[in-house]
Parts: structure tokens; C-alpha cells; sequence
């Protein structure tokens, strides 16, 4: 054996060992630092879809004028005719939509009322508005919104823009035959809007026109008589008043105001931070609700009108607990747990990847509804979608809304699918709309964004009830002033915000059910405990469902409540009002049933008016069959009954009564 050729064997083979090793510690050291430092592929950015002009319902009792909407520069040219809309819609049920261009006098036929927003109003012709005041003059309710340009033939003079003027408040509403706490609240509604002022050199008022609501002492609500007709001059700005009320009131371009401190990034704010005005903080009343109740019942009182009722079967209201279940992940099964041992159901909020498919099946089968909690993808704490191998996955970055969508539906089957989503936290782009343009174009059909934020924040607004002055669903509206395909369902009660309380819980859900017949969401999160121990946060949760049951509330989850409405788009209403008698063709949507064959229970009711000038109903037939209207429901405020139908085809027939109504049988106070 040669030594020297042995030495030379093992110099050859040290180096070559070496860096094997030293290879090997390198690509251990970067896979420990790409682990606890993942590459970021893109920020992972929301997709987005502007609104598109809406198509309703031919024939409908109702028929609204648009304009062409526009994307506008500012706030104040922002487009709110379709404020409208959402008001027909939560209040009546289906309506049918034409443009300025069709407006004729063959084309209002078959209407019993016909809606001129503001711009709509400004942009009809001198010949289209003798049209609409012939139609008025043999029979119709028109119910024009600030109305500029040649309008002297039906409204008495030209109304001039220039001498337009802030108001403040509702401060009388002397013609509204509402009753009670109903009438008595919307006299003290805020109202941020412009007021055109009234005053026809050639009328008099008593004797051409009747002033039935005032704000800040002038006129706000004209009737003015035509012919056998009747003209609703609204000389506020509605559409601004209740778009900004719902929505928020954006800044001059457009921004979301933005707490300062706020623990978010700096293009995140909350949504309650929209909500600007000081009186809409702590809000006991749905302000925009009676505004449009109180307005339509106006109309009614000239033209009755069938409506679809908010609710299935003879239920004054809804109640709906949710929990956003955040980061703690498959700790929250304690709530659903609870509730499937009382026999009662929550929705649950669920975070992508944040909780096992083994918890999520745990929940589907004890009845429990699962939604999507969307984290903005440049939040903290984010569900991300990574790439690598098994565990070793260094690169990733945020997970988009429809991933976030894709990835709760997967971990949930066989159970859902999602139908609603709450932001995490209210976490809401500073970019208004484009909070709304992500949730466009995808599966879901209502959003629960809107509503208190939670504490561990920092400092948020401390804010509880209507905050955004209504308790029904309604769709946001875009930039471009069209309204998006989803609802929004805000919520009045959250446990994380400091203004909650159970006294406020009690206090709107038996206001829910006797005066406004709305629907209470309550956000009940399971890590408040942890962070605000207190009785209100689990005790006001647990009483929360006994108390609206006993309120004769409907007890439900947002995916029953999507259903329901779901069903109420698909039904319709027609009416026809000759001598006292108001016939209700009514179509009530085809909907599931059970496992026992009988319907779910999301079927729309009808309603219709409780009097007619003074009169009450006095026979009801229904499908040429006579009903006690004794038993028939009637809500808070004494001005409509509900009756409950099957799916099908239904003719309804009204009588309403020759005397002056003496309350015996009404429910009068």
C-alpha cells in the first residue's frame, strides 16, 4: 500500500464532504427562515364588480322613474334615485322600473302609483309632465321628489334649485294616520337633506293643498288634489337623506372616515365610522323605516295598494343571533352547543382555515348555520394561501374573498352552502365602494357588516340599535348610483362594543315586535368573555331568545332569512281599487318542504291597509271564501292586516266599510 496515494485519497474526499454539509445546514437554516419568513407572492386583492341598473316586475302596483346613472366625481353628484327602490321594496314588495324616455301616458297606465325620484324629475320634458298630470287626473298617486323644470301644471309652480336650503329635522308630520309611538318617533327624526321651498302664487293652502310633514317649520310633504288624483310633493331630498342615513356619509372624495389610532391598517376603518352624525350613535328608533312607512302610508290613504309583508306567516319581526367567531377557532362550539340543547339556532361566522371541517360538520348537524367572516386581505391575521411541499410551504400571501368563500365551503360540506358574509371585526376598505364592488358578482346574497365594532380595536365609536337607521334589509348603492344585487343586513347589538348592553337588548327586540316590526341582529363573539368578562355578554346572549320568542318574533338564521327573501322577490302583488273594494291578486312563491312534506317556514304573507278614509275592513274573502278579520293580524301601529297564504296563485278581496270606523274590533287605543 502507497501512504502518499492514501493521503491523496482523503484530501480529495474532505472538501467534497464538507460542503455536502455545509449544503445541508444552508438549505436547513433558509427552510427555518423561509418558515418564520415566507415569501409574499402579490397582495392578494380583492376582484371587483360595479352595481348594474336593476329590472323589476311588470305590472306591479307601483312603477318608479329612473335616470341613467352615472359615475360620479363627488358626493354631491352622486345619483340616490334608487334610495327609492330600497324603499319600495322594504315596504311594498315588487315594483316595476322605466326610464325617463318611456314616460307617456299609456305607459302609467295600470300603475296606482308612479315614483319621480329627484333627477328623474329633472329630467323629464314639458309634454312629458302634461302625461303624468293627465294620468293623476283620472285616478293616479304620483309622489314627486323635489322636482325641477317645468312642473306649474300639476304642482302649481316651477320650483327653483337656487333657493334651496339646508333642514335639519322632521319637526310635524300632522298627516300621517299612523298611530301611537309609531307616528309620535318620526316627528324627531334627524334629517340631513336640502328643503326646496313652497309657495304657489295661485294656491292656497287648506283649500288647494295640504301641508302633511314639516322640517325645520316649512313645508316637507305637499298633497295637492287633481282631478279624481292625487300629487305627494316631497320637498326634501329623501334620497340623500335615508342613502346616507343607511350607507354612511362618505367624505368629499369619497373616502370612509377613519377613527384616528385605530388598530388596522391605514387604509382599513370600521363601518360604524361611516355613521358621522353625533344623534345616530345610540338610535332606539329606525328612523328610515318610519320615514318611508309613514310617507307610503300617505299614498295609501288615496290609493290603497297591496304589499308583501317583511315576514312569513303572522310574525310581527325577526330576531337573528350571530357570533363571529374570529381567531378562536373550534372554541366557539360551546355557543352552538348551548343553543342546540335549548332547541334554538344562531349563525355562525366562521374565518377560512381557522376552524377544522370537524368542527364545522359538528355544528351543521346540530342545526347550527355557518357564514363567512371575510378578513380584508391586508389585514393582520388573514387566512393565507400558501405553496410549497406537506409542511414546507415558504411561499404564500393573502387569500382573496372568493378564496376565503372557496375554502369555508370546501371545510363545510356536506352542510351550506354560504349565503351571507360579515366583514372581520367591521373591518371596511377606506375606499367606500370598494368594500361593496368585492362582495358583488359572488354566491352570496347579503352582507352584515354594518354595526358596532369591537373595543379590541381601539378606540371605536361606542355605538348601539339603528345605528344606520334601519332594521330591514336593502341594497347598497354603487358610485355610479345603481344599486348592488346583494342586501345588507345591519347588525344593532354587538357584546364588544362598550355602548352594549341587555337593557338595550330588551329594549329593541320588544320595540321590534310592538311598534316598528323589524329585524334585531345581535353579535353575540365568543372571545368576549376573554376579553370584557361580564353577565351582559353571555347572559344577555342566553336571555336574548327567550325574550324575542316571547315577543312573537321570528326566531332565525341568515341562511332561513335569505330564503325567506329569496321567496318574497319570486312572489308579486297586484291590485285593482274600484267602489271601496280592493282586489289583491296575489302569486306566493314556491319554496321547500320539509321532511314531513309540509312548507319551511320562510312563506310570504300579504298584507294590505287596515282602513281606507277612516273606514275599517269590514269583509275579507279569500279565494271566494269569507275570513273574520277579527283574527286576522294587524301591526303595531293599527295600519295593515297580514294574512297568511300557500304558495300559489291567491285572489284576495277587501271591503272596507261605509261608516266613519268607530275602532270597536280595530285594536284602536
Amino acid at each position: 500500500m502507497n501512504p502518499a496515494r492514501s493521503t491523496l485519497r482523503g484530501n480529495r474526499r474532505g472538501p467534497g464532504l464538507e460542503l455536502m454539509v455545509a449544503l445541508v445546514l444552508l438549505l436547513v437554516a433558509g427552510g427555518l427562515f423561509l418558515r418564520s419568513h415566507p415569501i409574499r407572492v402579490g397582495k392578494g386583492s380583492n376582484p371587483e364588480t360595479t352595481a348594474t341598473r336593476p329590472v323589476g316586475t311588470e305590472g306591479s302596483d307601483v312603477l318608479i322613474v329612473l335616470s341613467e346613472a352615472r359615475e360620479a366625481r363627488t358626493p354631491e353628484q352622486w345619483n340616490l334615485d334608487q334610495v327609492w327602490l330600497n324603499s319600495i321594496e322594504q315596504e311594498i314588495g315588487d315594483y316595476e322600473v322605466t326610464s325617463v324616455a318611456a314616460v307617456t301616458r299609456s305607459g302609467l297606465e295600470g300603475a296606482a302609483w308612479v315614483v319621480i325620484p329627484r333627477n328623474a324629475a329633472a329630467e323629464l320634458s314639458a309634454e312629458q309632465i302634461l302625461e303624468v298630470a293627465a294620468w293623476v287626473e283620472n285616478g293616479g298617486v304620483a309622489i314627486v321628489e323635489q322636482p325641477e323644470g317645468p312642473w306649474r301644471p300639476l304642482i302649481g309652480l316651477n320650483l327653483n334649485r337656487a333657493a334651496v336650503r339646508d333642514c335639519r329635522r322632521i319637526t310635524s308630520f300632522d298627516g300621517s294616520p299612523a298611530r301611537g309611538r309609531a307616528r309620535e318617533h318620526v316627528i324627531s327624526m334627524p334629517l340631513r337633506s336640502t328643503l326646496m321651498p313652497y309657495n304657489p302664487p295661485s294656491m292656497a293652502r287648506g283649500r288647494d293643498y295640504q301641508v302633511l310633514a314639516e322640517a325645520d317649520g316649512h313645508p316637507a310633504i305637499v298633497s295637492i288634489a287633481s282631478g279624481r288624483g292625487r300629487t305627494l310633493l316631497v320637498l326634501f331630498d329623501l334620497g340623500t337623506a335615508v342613502g346616507h342615513m343607511q350607507q354612511g356619509t362618505p367624505e368629499s372624495d369619497f373616502s370612509a372616515p377613519r377613527p384616528e389610532d385605530l388598530r388596522a391598517p391605514s387604509d382599513l376603518t370600521v363601518t360604524g365610522a361611516m355613521v358621522t352624525d353625533e344623534e345616530m350613535q345610540r338610535v332606539e328608533v329606525p328612523w328610515a323605516d318610519l320615514l318611508e312607512r309613514n310617507l307610503f302610508y300617505l299614498a295609501e290613504g288615496h290609493r290603497p295598494v297591496a304589499r308583501l309583508w317583511n315576514y312569513p306567516g303572522d310574525w310581527r319581526g325577526a330576531f337573528i343571533s350571530t357570533h363571529s367567531a374570529g381567531d378562536v377557532g373550534s372554541s366557539a362550539e360551546y355557543m352552538t352547543s348551548w343553543e342546540h340543547e335549548n332547541d334554538v339556532a344562531s349563525s355562525m361566522f366562521v374565518v377560512a382555515t381557522r376552524m377544522s371541517p370537524e368542527s364545522l360538520a359538528r355544528i351543521g348537524r346540530k342545526g347550527g348555520d355557518v357564514q363567512l367572516q371575510h378578513v380584508p386581505p391586508n389585514a393582520a391575521g388573514a387566512p393565507r394561501r400558501t405553496w410549497g411541499v406537506r409542511r414546507f410551504r415558504p411561499a404564500q400571501r393573502p387569500m382573496r374573498l372568493d378564496e376565503q368563500y372557496e375554502r369555508v365551503t370546501r371545510d363545510l360540506r356536506p352542510y351550506g352552502p354560504l349565503s351571507a358574509n360579515r366583514n372581520a371585526d367591521t373591518l371596511w376598505p377606506t375606499d367606500t365602494f370598494s368594500g361593496f364592488r368585492a362582495l358583488e358578482g359572488r354566491s352570496l346574497t347579503m352582507d352584515s357588516s354594518l354595526g358596532p365594532a369591537p373595543a379590541r380595536l381601539g378606540p371605536v365609536p361606542e355605538q348601539v340599535g339603528y345605528v344606520f337607521g334601519t332594521g330591514l334589509p336593502f341594497r347598497p348603492l354603487d358610485r355610479n348610483g345603481n344599486r348592488f344585487g346583494f342586501f345588507e343586513l345591519p347588525f344593532a347589538l354587538s357584546d364588544g362594543n362598550p355602548a352594549y348592553s341587555t337593557q338595550w337588548m330588551r329594549m329593541l327586540v320588544t320595540d321590534a315586535a310592538d311598534v316598528f316590526h323589524t329585524t334585531i341582529v345581535g353579535d353575540w363573539r365568543p372571545d368576549t368573555m376573554t376579553s370584557f368578562p361580564s353577565y351582559d355578554a353571555i347572559g344577555g346572549w342566553r336571555l336574548a331568545f327567550e325574550h324575542a320568542d316571547g315577543q312573537d318574533l321570528w326566531v332565525t338564521t341568515l341562511d332561513q332569512y335569505s330564503r325567506f327573501l329569496d321567496a318574497r322577490q319570486r312572489s308579486a302583488v297586484r291590485s285593482s281599487f274600484i267602489d271601496r273594494r280592493l282586489t289583491i291578486d296575489a302569486r306566493i312563491a314556491e319554496v321547500e318542504r320539509d321532511d314531513q312534506g309540509n312548507y319551511i317556514d320562510v312563506v310570504p304573507s300579504v298584507g294590505f291597509p287596515a282602513r281606507y278614509r277612516g273606514r275599517p275592513v269590514e269583509h275579507v274573502w279569500i279565494d271566494g271564501t269569507p275570513a273574520s278579520i277579527h283574527d286576522v293580524f294587524i301591526s303595531g301601529d293599527r295600519m295593515l292586516h297580514v294574512v297568511e297564504l300557500d304558495p300559489g296563485e291567491h285572489r284576495i278581496e277587501v271591503f272596507y266599510g261605509t261608516m266613519i270606523d268607530s275602532g270597536r274590533g280595530q285594536g284602536n287605543p
